[in-house]
């Protein structure tokens, strides 16, 4: 049983105007778009979900893949009528009459320095490649998770998974991702994600899976324990808003901990939350609107059947919403009152675009007990700086030829410390690519009215935002830094991965870091590549987005593990020798005060 209905929410003024591209460090938008208290005026959207049954398997069982088991590319990336992205893209590439951004810095520099700012990368080896039997599917899409067991890495790339020890040795893989999740022979699964839940020890996979007609379905799979190369938990869910409908780019997030139901006083390990883009099927069918899951771990992690609650139809600014991005909540330090997410303007926008949409989720399961269901509120922040659909990057004998995406945050939002990290591309103004990232900190009241009794405190709302740090990663010119993601440590030290090309550099995957203490809208370097592009890609797809995982987390919480400095570890394309994509895993972490 499904309610459709739409979220709505009031426009939040800024205290002043934000300011253009152009021009130097910009200013500290807390002096500028401080948000003012927003008030939901529906609090129940959607409803609750039909009960899902578990399957089982143990990963290390299943044959690696063959010839024999790849699948041919079929493009499932569907654009908005509402927007020509690709005139849009092409006007983009030429250079505007306005100032173009402050270029901070030049290429990112291939050999570390002696003296390190960004630390250079402490582990770095290839993963799963275009030309292995487990895909031949353009692009990869990135998942990765780094748990804190002695298998900890884990990728998945379109339509394979593969799992490595700390030394970047391959444990077990490629294995295919339509027998990981039961899946009937032969069936289309793509853009796969990944998260690591330190405080239950378990890891988290989801993917879409599509006939491109009346199948079209969420799967999610969650480990039974800290090796992913032993069992696992699936469960495969329907689109439920929509009849015929593509969940198309799914999104995945997670809380720490919920207390359900209520009445027992009892912590339980939360939620994970799954979001997604829906799409008609039909002929000339178009996009239709977001839908969100709810979904219970308690019952996940012990291969049960439950039930759930699902969004859909949100607004913001009296547009549809695409691409929200729930946020993962990793560090077992952290446990806020609700689930954030983020959303930058996309699907309706082309040019002089400002502003992010951050949404809360608190009671995710009072239904459950017969309470009152989840509380949905929402609020709009201006930010520092414009943004405008990106042109297509650039590479050599080559301009504005590699698909760069558009103004979605492509890749994971990240919560930790009260703030939240986040990234998308935009148009630097003289035909190149540059990324925006923020570090965006939310703020709740203390309950909605309509949850009193035993229910009381357990529903607070969004009343504003503040954007703390926003940093333009932009090196001028025709050059791209395009698929950002930004991972911060558990001291607030942040590593960001991105795809790095230009006129005279093939596109290779790229990193930059940002001290906690370090001054806000800067860099001190200028990054590295973990690894350059070797050859041209004439492919026609890219990236749609790279991967990034918290890491070295594991002697924080006890866990019996030798003592490691916690960091970040990102996973990405390069372009190969052969007009193909590689993959690249790398760790970084900042090891010493001497270190910016």
């Amino acid at each position: 049983m499904n309610k459709n209905s739409r979220f709505k929410i009031m426009r939040i003024a800024a205290a002043a105007a934000a300011a253009g591209l152009a021009g130097g460090v910009p200013a500290r938008s807390a002096e500028i778009a401080a948000a003012t208290p927003v008030e939901a005026q529906t609090h129940l959207q959607g409803g609750p979900g039909a009960a899902v049954v578990a399957k089982q398997v143990i990963l290390k069982n299943l044959p690696n893949v063959t010839a024999a088991d790849a699948q041919a590319f079929r493009s499932i990336r569907p654009r908005t009528a509402l927007l020509n992205l690709s005139a849009v893209k092409t006007q983009a590439a030429r250079p505007s009459d306005s100032p173009a951004p402050v270029t901070l810095y030049g290429e990112p520099q291939s050999p570390p320095n002696i003296n390190p700012l960004t630390p250079g990368a402490s582990l770095s080896f290839d993963g799963d490649t275009e030309f292995e039997a487990c895909s031949n599917l353009t692009p990869a899409d990135q998942a990765i998770a780094v748990g804190d067991g002695p298998s900890p890495i884990l990728q998945a790339v379109n339509a394979c998974v593969s799992v490595w020890n700390p030394s970047g040795a391959r444990l077990l893989g490629p294995k295919s991702l339509v027998s990981f999740f039961n899946l009937p022979a032969g069936t289309f699964v793509s853009d796969p994600r990944a998260l690591y839940d330190f405080y239950n020890h378990r890891f988290i996979v989801t993917l879409l899976d599509s006939d491109f007609a009346s199948s079209n379905n969420y799967n999610i799979a969650v480990s039974a324990g800290d090796d992913p190369t032993g069992g696992w938990y699936t469960y495969r869910i329907p689109v439920q808003s929509a009849s015929n409908a593509l969940p198309d780019f799914p999104r995945v997030g997670q809380d720490r901990s919920s207390i359900y139901p209520i009445s027992s006083g009892t912590a339980f390990p939360g939620a994970i939350y799954v979001a997604a883009n829906l799409f008609s099927n039909a002929k000339g069918g178009g996009y239709l609107k977001e839908e969100w899951l709810i979904l219970p771990k308690a019952a996940m992690y012990n291969g049960q059947a439950f039930s759930f609650w699902q969004f859909n139809g949100m607004t913001s600014g009296g547009v549809p919403t695409d691409t929200t991005q729930p946020v993962n909540v990793w560090s077992p330090y952290d446990n806020p009152r609700a689930e954030f997410l983020i959303t930058s303007e996309d699907f309706y926008c082309s040019t002089g675009c400002n502003g992010l949409t951050l949404w809360a989720i608190s009671n995710p399961f009072g239904f459950v007990s017969g309470g009152p269901g989840p509380e949905l509120t929402g609020a709009i922040i201006s930010t520092v700086n414009n943004y405008s659909q990106p042109p297509n990057a650039s590479q050599p004998g080559s301009a504005n030829s590699v698909d760069s995406g558009d103004l979605r945050i492509s890749g994971e939002a990240t919560y930790q410390s009260g703030s939240i990290y986040a990234a998308h591309s935009s148009a630097n103004g003289a035909g190149g690519v540059m990324s925006i990232l923020y570090r965006v900190q939310p703020t709740l009241n203390i309950n909605d009215s309509r949850c009193t009794g035993s229910y009381l405190n357990l529903c607070p709302m969004i009343t504003g935002a503040s954007i703390l740090d926003e940093t333009i990663l932009n090196y001028g010119g025709m050059a791209g830094a395009y698929y950002a993601v930004p991972q911060p440590d558990l001291e607030g030290n942040v590593t960001t991965v991105f795809t790095y090309s230009g006129n005279g550099t093939y596109p290779g995957l790229a990193y930059i870091s940002q001290r906690a203490t370090q001054g806000y809208g800067s860099f001190v370097d200028n990054g590295y590549f973990l690894i350059a592009g070797q050859a041209s890609y004439t492919q026609a797809r890219w990236g749609d987005y790279n991967a990034v995982a918290p890491a070295g987390v594991a002697y924080l919480v006890g866990n019996g593990q030798k003592p490691v400095t916690p960091g970040a570890a990102f996973s990405g394309m390069y372009a190969g020798l052969s007009n193909n994509w590689k993959t690249r895993i790398g760790f970084n972490k900042f090891t010493s005060p001497a270190q910016p």
